[in-house]
């Protein structure tokens, strides 16, 4: 029990960054595992008609090309949106960091220079 959950406390003791790239991982992965099940479905849907008549067999074929063009489209703009906003949170983190970087060696420099005018 103790085990399982210091796994889970070292994912919340992970900086920022690299907790948002194993849950943007987490979430791409998914995204195409749940495509690949999709497709293969339709592909699967698509062969079992085979014993219809020629019509209904055009008209299912087309519908099925139809769901998987939309689906494929909709997974494609669901993964961009997500990376583009990991890449946002990143930038955001590392731009906190550097203000804060920068406000620590300024008020640094003006203790030196303190220091220095005292002398």
């Amino acid at each position: 029990m103790s085990r399982s959950l210091s796994k889970y406390t070292e994912l919340c003791e992970l900086p920022p960054a690299e907790a948002t790239q194993i849950v943007v991982v987490a979430v791409v992965v998914v995204v195409i595992v749940i495509v690949i099940i999709t497709v293969v479905q339709c592909s699967i849907g698509s062969s079992s008609n085979n014993s219809t008549t020629s019509i209904s067999r055009s008209n299912s074929s087309s519908s099925s090309k139809i769901v998987v063009v939309v689906v494929v489209v909709v997974v494609v703009v669901v993964v961009v949106v997500v990376v583009v906003v990991v890449v946002l949170v990143i930038l955001a983190v590392a731009v906190i960091e550097l203000v804060v970087i920068l406000i620590v060696v300024v008020i640094v420099m003006h203790k030196v220079k303190v220091i220095f005018t005292e002398q």
